[in-house]
């Protein structure tokens, strides 16, 4: 089964992240891994992420000082997806 990388960015959405992620863990295919890029988030989104990288190897979380802007939070996330 190949790798699917799901790639997640970000920003202030820590309720609306939590219930993505449960969907792609919970779904059928198991081969995944989930990037977080995450844009400078001022709402939970730190904490809920710190909180799954470890119940699950597969997410991994990245989190930026300062907000890059849409485009350049998604390209970060593509970026680190295998």
């Amino acid at each position: 089964m190949p790798l699917v990388s799901v790639c997640i960015p970000t920003y202030n959405r820590a309720e609306k992240l939590k219930r993505a992620i449960h969907a792609v863990m919970t779904g059928s295919y198991s081969n995944v891994e989930i990037v977080i890029s995450d844009n400078a988030s001022s709402d939970e989104t730190a904490a809920v992420c710190e909180v799954l990288t470890k119940l699950d190897s597969r997410v991994k979380y990245f989190r930026h000082a300062e907000n890059q802007g849409p485009t350049k939070n998604f390209e970060f996330a593509r970026s680190k997806a295998n």
